[in-house]
């Protein structure tokens, strides 16, 4: 025997253990263990300080909002994990797939002529809304038909490009009837959690009235253009107001009415955010991702608001999930839709506008080099003609109205007219500051504005919650690990949101991180769904594995809804009346009861403003009229030479003893009224003073002897 061969077999016994499956396995699992507990120490160290309340921080001399050692134990909990996966050589993710490429034949003459149809609503209907060409018979078109050009030439632009006929029982045959139930029964779920309460759990204007103005114009006329920009500072084209005004056609004109579609379009993104996941990773982070999208309590929030910046998570969450499953199959369809869907992140709010196209095009980008097997190029073009027919409607109104391209972005990014103020320098120091603010956001800024006006979300906490962090660290490091393949795609999409934060003045706004929802519950659940397999030894029973992840997402899932409704809520229903003395809102909606022609008159100083005030009322009911004015505005005299052949009601601030003691001198004593509304504190809520109308008086004296 030769020396080799005899030493090869004196050290087999001591090399073979090192090389056994199970003993890799437990120091992957004791690396994981060791990254979860580093990164969780990290999410405790990031915890929200007093001094991250403060609702700006101005930026001349750069300052920790979090603890010593976040980012390091960030860092090294990073590593680890990497370390982890290395070590492990076992592919926790689905093997990338082999892709044959499909036949796509020619467009028919039928398929050509249905593009041409779609093509010509659409340009239609941007003549209706920009007029540059100045066909005078297009003028002064219906709502309904201008929606009926919008939905038709999107319907008739897919079906033509994508060559599609008559669905086939095959293909109908296929459908995964059991995974559609569970999307149905999670999608079920997230609607009820968005409508329950509706219309009573936040009875103020949340910065909503811009689209009561909305409504209203399509209650006053049927010609409103859907592409126009809105007249008000929240610019933007009435198309989403024209949703609104649907729910309020059938559900009343109340806070529910108006917030109903809302509901609806952030119901819808579950599913939608579902197709991405599992054409990206597989069901389970599917199902994992849909249920934390449907509880993550500021999605639940924006959905229960009249505010576009919902709509925008929808059609670009869309939009990125046909573009992996075009990736897939290769099928025209898909990338069809992706670009009519891309198209309509066009026509709702500046955020969605900006970002998904320039996300979507650097994910493909970056696919054509390192993606394997590549995205079809001819899928990809497809795309962008799609793209370029479905927004160019909304351009070709913003040039006919002569109305700025970014008008939000305009007003209220870092220009110019910002570093004039003074308030911080025109500094790569500053610029710093508002990207690292921007990143605080998810895990330990809560939201921040530089006038304490209002708080779309306010609260105590970042964007996600302390203790679901870690597993949104965790999904991060899953995710850049897949760097070479679609999966990705969440991380790029948070960091782009946050850069176009960045260049904002007020970088701690909620509302502008809507965008990025999907993206944090897909990461959030990338960290349960491929944690778990790494704790648990190959020996072990992997049935088990989907039964604790099914219970820490439950738990996840009924822990955040019971937050968002229990503790969040009684916050915000405080901080969100914090800037006023007095509730206007609830004084307006106390007001529908009263008779027509009543005349309402709001006394106080830091309350809503009067344009809003009346645009509210005009919302709630017709023919309606309410003045503001300050306290001590009404003598005695003035109050006399109010008519009094109609009612009139005095809303009231209870600490307003002047104005009090001049309407019981004046008109006599009687109880003054509060809120039904137990959820309004006392001192918020405005005292009632109800005047009603005098009988039919003959004679001036008897008028003088009535008020006497």
């Amino acid at each position: 025997m030769s020396f080799f061969s005899s030493k090869r077999r004196i050290f087999r016994p001591v090399i073979r253990p090192l090389s056994v499956s199970v003993n890799r396995a437990v120091v992957t699992a004791a690396l994981v263990m060791a990254a979860c507990l580093l990164l969780s120490i990290s999410a405790y160290q990031f915890r929200p300080m007093p001094k991250s309340l403060i609702h700006f921080r101005p930026t001349p001399e750069l300052e920790n909002y979090y603890r010593d050692g976040a980012v390091e134990f960030l860092i090294a909990g990073a590593f680890v994990l990497l370390l982890a996966l290395i070590v492990n050589q076992r592919m926790i993710f689905p093997a990338p797939f082999e892709r044959i490429p499909g036949a796509w034949p020619m467009l028919s003459l039928r398929s050509l002529l249905m593009v041409d149809l779609g093509v010509l609503a659409l340009l239609t209907l941007a003549e209706i809304n920009g007029g540059l060409a100045g066909v005078k018979v297009l003028k002064y078109r219906s709502n309904q038909t201008q929606f009926a050009l919008l939905a038709g030439g999107l319907a008739l632009l897919a079906a033509g490009l994508s060559g599609i006929g008559r669905p086939r029982r095959a293909s109908i045959a296929q459908i995964p009837w059991n995974e559609v139930a569970i999307v149905g029964l999670i999608t079920l779920f997230a609607f009820g959690v968005r409508v329950w309460k509706l219309g009573d759990l936040v009875r103020v204007l949340v910065d909503e009235v811009h689209f009561t103005l909305g409504v209203n114009y399509f209650r006053a006329y049927h010609d409103v253009k859907l592409l126009a920009p809105m007249p008000t500072s929240a610019s933007f084209p009435f198309i989403f107001s024209y949703g609104q005004f649907t729910g309020v056609e059938w559900f009343g004109r109340n806070l529910f009415g108006l917030r109903i579609f809302s509901a609806v379009l952030g119901t819808l993104t579950i599913p939608a955010l579902y197709v991405l996941a599992r054409e990206l990773f597989d069901r389970w982070t599917a199902i994992l991702a849909a249920l934390l999208l449907a509880a993550f309590p500021p999605h639940i929030h924006y959905s229960r608001l009249a505010l576009n910046n919902i709509a925008d998570p929808l059609f670009g969450t869309l939009a990125l999930a046909f573009v992996a499953r075009g990736w897939r199959t290769d099928r025209r369809l898909d990338f069809v839709l992706a670009g009519i869907s891309l198209g309509l992140t066009q026509y709702f709010y500046e955020g969605g506008r900006l970002l998904y196209p320039a996300l979507l095009a650097a994910w493909s980008g970056t696919g054509l080099v390192l993606w394997r097997p590549r995205p079809s190029w001819r899928g990809l073009i497809l795309l962008a003609m799609a793209f370029i027919v479905v927004a160019v409607p909304v351009y070709y109104t913003l040039e006919g109205t002569d109305f700025p391209t970014l008008n939000r972005m305009d007003n209220t990014g870092l220009n110019d007219r910002y570093w004039a103020t003074g308030r911080e320098p025109n500094t790569l120091e500053t610029r710093w500051e508002h990207l690292r603010h921007s990143f605080e956001m998810y895990v330990n800024s809560p939201e921040n504005t530089f006038i304490y006006y209002y708080l779309y979300y306010g609260g105590k906490h970042p964007l996600i919650l302390e203790y679901i962090i870690p597993l949104f660290f965790l999904g991060i490091v899953f995710a850049l690990w897949r760097w070479r393949t679609p999966g990705v795609l969440p991380v790029p999409w948070v960091l782009a949101t946050s850069l176009g934060n960045m260049m904002m003045v007020e970088s701690g706004v909620t509302a502008r991180y809507v965008v990025a929802f999907p993206a944090l519950a897909l990461l959030i659940a990338l960290g349960i769904r491929y944690t778990i397999p790494l704790l648990w030894p190959s020996r072990l029973p992997s049935k088990i594995q989907p039964l604790l992840m099914g219970v820490i997402v439950g738990g996840l899932v009924a822990a955040q809804t019971i937050f968002y409704f229990g503790p969040f809520m009684d916050l915000f229903n405080v901080e969100v009346r914090a800037h006023v003395d007095n509730d206007v809102e609830d004084a307006l909606l106390r007001s529908l009861d009263f008779p027509n022609n009543t005349q309402i008159h709001i006394i106080g100083t830091r309350v809503l403003p009067p344009i809003d005030t009346q645009r509210f009322l005009s919302y709630l009911r017709d023919g309606a009229i309410v003045e503001v004015v300050p306290p001590g505005t009404y003598q005695p005299m003035g109050l006399l030479s109010l008519p009094r052949t109609v009612d009139h009601a005095f809303f009231v601030s209870s600490s307003d003893s002047y104005t009090i003691s001049a309407l019981i001198n004046t008109f006599g004593s009687q109880p003054l009224l509060y809120s039904s509304n137990k959820d309004i504190p006392r001192e918020k809520q405005f005292a009632l003073y109800y005047l009603p109308a005098l009988p039919y008086i003959k004679r001036p004296e008897d008028a003088q002897n009535a008020v006497g």
